[in-house]
């Protein structure tokens, strides 16, 4: 997702290595050539329309490889299934899950927490019947599977998840998570959680919210409509070669 204010920041970094320093408005600064907009349209600011060369390119989850989805998601009781991840990066907050999963644990849910890199499942130890806790699953396999998705807010987790046309509630981290929760709320897609104010309570209240409002899947899933509409990656190939045809000619 694109936010205008760092233009100023990577022009002055591009001055300091060397690069030709541009004149045009903010955002069209950055991108030159040509910018790649994985954001479909009710998640993204009008600042993109400064851009000259840009090319909507559908965002969509990692495959599962040569992997078999994994029989236990096919056999869940019929009930929410609630993912909660922090992507595999910004994993190493255990006290989230625990929060998470303790608002979780008595609910009428299927619970899903996929830990990521470095994290085993018995790092937070016995889970009840309702939870299972693995390390890493593919969105490919998972998502369809879902009824909710709670998350710190990373571009992928988000876009996987509303690809899926699932609702979010998003407890932001750090980096672009704040921005990204900011626009799926205003999109009406999902709800934000100050990591300040996470509590089994306050969870448990949001979870209910997004569960019984139709209004939040609706929204997710007219962004999912805006996504599946995006052009492919094989699309924005012809223009990739081209630009980087000219490029060996200006050479």
């Amino acid at each position: 997702m694109l936010e205008p204010e760092i233009a100023d920041v990577a022009e002055a970094a591009a001055a300091e290595h060397y690069l030709a320093a541009g004149i045009a408005p903010a955002a069209a600064r950055l991108y030159r050539s040509l910018y790649l907009d994985p954001c479909p349209p009710s998640l993204q600011v009008p600042a993109v329309s400064e851009i000259e060369r840009r090319i909507a390119i559908r965002p969509e989850p990692a495959g599962p490889g040569a992997a078999a989805e994994p029989a236990w998601l096919r056999s869940l009781p019929q009930r929410p299934t609630v993912y909660v991840t922090l992507g595999m990066v910004w994993n190493q907050d255990l006290s989230f899950f625990r929060i998470v999963l303790d608002s979780l644990a008595r609910r009428p849910v299927n619970v899903i927490a996929a830990l990521g890199p470095g994290k085993e499942p018995a790092d937070l130890g016995p889970q009840p019947p309702n939870v299972r806790v693995c390390g890493f699953i593919p969105h490919a396999q998972l998502l369809g599977h879902c009824d909710l998705v709670i998350c710190h807010g990373g571009a992928g987790s988000v876009l996987d998840s509303l690809s899926a046309g699932l609702p979010l509630l998003i407890a932001p981290q750090a980096a672009d998570h704040f921005y990204n929760a900011s626009r799926v709320a205003a999109a009406g897609a999902g709800r934000c959680l100050r990591h300040a104010d996470l509590t089994p309570a306050s969870v448990s209240h949001e979870i209910d919210v997004l569960l019984q409002d139709a209004l939040y899947r609706d929204a997710a899933a007219s962004i999912a409509a805006e996504i599946a509409a995006m052009p492919s990656a094989a699309d924005a190939l012809p223009t990739l070669t081209a630009l980087a045809d000219q490029g060996k000619a200006v050479r």
